[in-house]
C-alpha cells in the first residue's frame, strides 16, 4: 500500500507538471506583460530569473504624430533569441494611469488569442515555432475616445529550450510607447490662463461680428473648472473679424454687473481662419463689454403656425429704441424657443411678435397675421417667458430693417460714422444708428423702421475731421442713396467715394431725450381720450405728434403752449404708441400710450 501511494503522488505530479506546461505553451495565463496594470508580473513568476529589457521588439504602423481616436492599426511583437526551440509573448496597452485601453483584434487566429479577459494578446501552441532565432506575432489595436492622451504597450516575451519544464528558460521584456494624435482645431478658439482668482465663478462669453455688430453665438460655465480652460466658438466664418467679449462673475450675484465690480475683457480676431488659436492671460486691464442677457421665450400651443415666418423684437420702452429682433423663416413645432441676447439689467422692454399667418412674407396687421405684445419689466440678468398661442392680438405695426453694405472706406477707419433713414413723403426720421469708431474697411450697419411701401432717403456721414459732430462736406464727408418702394427687409451696397452730399444732419432725433416727467397724460390706457396736462411745464409747446411702435406718424395736434389738451385717440387700433413733444427750446420728449 505504502509503494502504491508513493507510485500515485509522482504521477499526480507529474500529471500537474505536464499541464502546466501544456496550459503555458498553450498561451500565457494573463497579466505577465510586465505592465503597471499587471503589477509588472511577468513570465519570470513561473520561469524564475530576471526579465532583460529590450527595445524594439514592439512595433507598430501608428505615425509618428500619433494614433488617431477609433483609427485601426497594426502592431508587431519579435522576439530574438540564439539557440531558441519555442517562443510565447504577451503583449497589453495601457494608458498613464495603467488602465487597460483600446481594443485589441487577433489577425491570426491560428497562432495568436486574447487573454486576460481580452485586455490582452498571447500566443497559441501552433504559434510558438520561431524561423530561425527569431519569432514574430501581428495583431490589430484600435486606438481608444479622443482624450485618453499617451499610451503604452507593454510585452513579455519567453524564449523557452523546449525540456517540457519551466527551467531553462530565458525572459525578455520590450515596451512602446505612442501619443495621441493632436486633433485638429476647428472654430475660433481662446485658451485662457491664469484664471485662478476666479476659479468656482460664473463665466459667459459671446462672440460678435465687427462688421454688423451682432452678436453670433455665446457660451457659458456655472463655474470656471480650473486656472486654465479652453473655449470654442462653432459659427465664426472664415475672413470675417470678430470680438470675443467675456466676464467673471467677481460678486457671484449670478449676472454682470460693469467693472471693476466683474472683472471683463475683450480679445479682437482679424480676418479668422478655422481653427485659429488665441491665448489670453489673466490680467487687470479690464474692458467694458456692455453685456447683454439672454431673454428666452418658450412658446407652446403654436400649431396653427407651423411652418410659417415668425418675427420677435424688443423695444426699451424708456428710449423707444429697438434693442433687437429675431426672425424664425419657419416655425418648427408647437412648441419651441426663442432666443435673444439684448437685455440689460434694469430696463423695462416691450415684446412685439406676429406670426405670418397669410404667409406673404410681410407683416399685415391682424387678423390677417396674428400678432401679439406684452411686457417685460425690471430685467435683473438673463430671463424667461413662456407663450401660449391665444387670439388676443395686438397691431403691433411692424417695420422693416434697411442694412448699408459699405466698402473701401479706408480713409475713415477711427472715425465715427452716422446713418439716419428719412421718410421721403414726410421728411420724418424713422431710424438712426451711430458708429463710434470705423473699426473695418468693409462693414454693415443696420436701422429699423422701413414701411411696406414706402420711400427713404438713407443719409449718412463720416466724422473726417474728428470734432464729434456732423460738419458739411468736405470737412466731413457725406453721402445720400435712395432706397425706393420698400417691400420688406431690405439693403443697399455702398462703395467709397467722392461724390458728397450735404445731408443736412440733425443734431437730435425723435425719442432720443426723455424730460417728460412734468407731462401727464391721464386716463392711460385709454379708450376714446387721452388728457395732455402740460401745465407743470417751464417752457410752451410746439407741437405734439403720436407715432405708432415703428415710428411712423400716425396722428399730429395743433396744440401749443403749456395748457391741459384732450385728444381723440377713439379711431387707433388696440396697442402701444408714443406720443412725441417738442417744446419750444428744442428739446424733445416723449410719452407712451396705451390705446385699450
Amino acid at each position: 500500500m505504502k509503494n502504491y501511494l508513493y507510485f500515485l503522488l509522482a504521477a499526480l505530479g507529474l500529471f500537474v507538471i505536464l499541464t502546466s506546461g501544456i496550459n503555458y505553451s498553450t498561451g500565457s495565463p494573463g497579466g505577465k506583460t510586465g505592465s503597471p496594470g499587471d503589477g509588472g508580473h511577468t513570465c519570470t513568476d513561473c520561469h524564475g530569473g530576471t526579465a532583460s529589457p529590450q527595445e524594439g521588439w514592439i512595433t507598430s504602423t501608428i505615425p509618428a504624430d500619433g494614433y488617431i481616436p477609433g483609427q485601426t492599426y497594426t502592431i508587431t511583437a519579435t522576439g530574438t533569441h540564439v539557440g531558441v526551440t519555442k517562443f510565447g509573448f504577451e503583449v497589453t496597452s495601457e494608458n498613464a494611469n495603467a488602465q487597460k485601453v483600446g481594443t485589441l483584434i487577433v489577425t491570426n487566429s491560428n497562432q495568436n488569442q486574447l487573454a486576460n479577459n481580452n485586455k490582452s494578446i498571447t500566443h497559441k501552441s501552433s504559434g510558438t515555432t520561431p524561423s530561425g532565432n527569431s519569432k514574430t506575432w501581428s495583431f490589430d489595436w484600435t486606438a481608444p475616445a479622443e482624450g485618453t492622451g499617451d499610451v503604452t504597450f507593454y510585452g513579455a516575451f519567453n524564449a523557452a529550450n523546449g525540456n517540457g519544464n519551466t527551467s531553462g528558460d530565458v525572459i525578455y521584456k520590450s515596451t512602446l510607447a505612442v501619443t495621441e494624435a493632436a486633433t485638429a482645431l476647428t472654430g475660433l478658439n481662446v485658451q485662457l490662463t491664469g484664471m485662478t482668482p476666479h476659479i468656482g465663478q460664473l463665466f459667459e462669453a459671446r462672440l460678435i461680428d465687427k462688421a454688423t455688430q451682432m452678436e453670433i453665438e455665446r457660451l457659458r460655465i456655472d463655474q470656471i473648472p480650473a486656472a486654465d480652460f479652453d473655449i470654442m466658438f462653432a459659427n465664426a466664418i472664415d475672413g470675417h473679424s470678430y470680438w470675443v467679449d467675456f466676464y467673471a462673475d467677481m460678486n457671484d450675484n449670478g449676472y454682470y454687473d460693469g467693472i471693476p465690480t466683474d472683472h471683463a475683457w475683450r480679445i479682437t480676431f482679424n480676418n479668422f481662419t478655422d481653427g485659429t488659436l488665441q491665448t489670453f492671460t489673466h490680467n487687470t486691464n479690464f474692458n467694458e463689454i456692455n453685456w447683454k442677457h439672454m431673454y428666452e421665450i418658450e412658446f407652446s400651443g403654436m400649431t396653427p403656425h407651423i411652418g410659417q415666418k415668425l418675427e420677435v423684437r424688443l423695444t426699451d420702452q424708456n428710449s423707444l429704441k429697438e434693442a433687437g429682433r429675431v426672425t424664425i423663416a419657419a416655425i418648427p413645432a408647437a412648441e419651441f424657443s426663442v432666443f435673444l441676447p439684448y437685455l440689460v439689467t434694469g430696463v423695462d422692454y416691450t415684446v412685439d411678435l406676429y406670426a405670418d399667418f397669410n404667409q406673404n412674407g410681410v407683416y399685415d396687421a391682424p387678423p390677417t397675421d396674428h400678432a401679439w405684445q406684452f411686457e417685460l419689466t425690471n430685467v435683473e440678468g438673463d430671463e424667461d417667458d413662456n407663450f401660449i398661442h391665444n387670439t388676443n392680438f395686438t397691431d403691433i405695426g411692424w417695420n422693416y430693417r434697411f442694412t448699408l453694405n459699405a466698402m473701401e472706406m479706408n480713409p475713415h477707419l477711427g472715425e465715427l460714422f452716422e446713418l439716419r433713414v428719412v421718410n421721403q413723403s414726410s421728411l420724418a426720421e424713422v431710424g438712426r444708428v451711430s458708429i463710434d469708431s470705423i473699426s473695418l474697411v468693409n462693414f454693415s450697419t443696420m436701422a429699423l423702421g422701413l414701411q411696406i411701401g414706402e420711400d427713404y432717403y438713407i443719409d449718412f456721414y463720416a466724422d473726417h475731421n474728428g470734432n464729434g459732430q456732423y460738419d458739411a462736406p468736405p470737412v466731413d464727408h457725406a453721402w445720400r442713396l435712395e432706397l425706393s418702394n420698400v417691400a420688406g427687409d431690405s439693403q443697399l451696397d455702398f462703395t467709397h467715394n467722392t461724390n458728397f452730399t450735404d445731408i443736412e444732419w440733425p443734431l437730435t432725433s425723435i425719442a432720443e431725450n426723455n424730460i417728460s416727467a412734468s407731462i401727464n397724460l391721464y386716463p392711460n390706457p385709454a379708450n376714446e381720450y387721452i388728457h395732455v396736462d402740460l401745465t407743470q411745464l417751464e417752457m410752451n409747446v410746439v407741437s405734439m405728434q403720436i407715432i405708432n411702435a415703428s415710428g411712423s406718424i400716425i396722428k399730429s395736434t395743433d396744440f401749443t403752449g403749456n395748457t391741459t389738451n384732450r385728444i381723440d385717440i377713439g379711431d387707433l387700433h388696440s396697442g402701444l404708441y408714443y406720443m412725441i413733444i417738442e417744446l419750444e427750446n428744442g428739446s424733445i420728449t416723449s410719452k407712451r400710450v396705451i390705446k385699450l
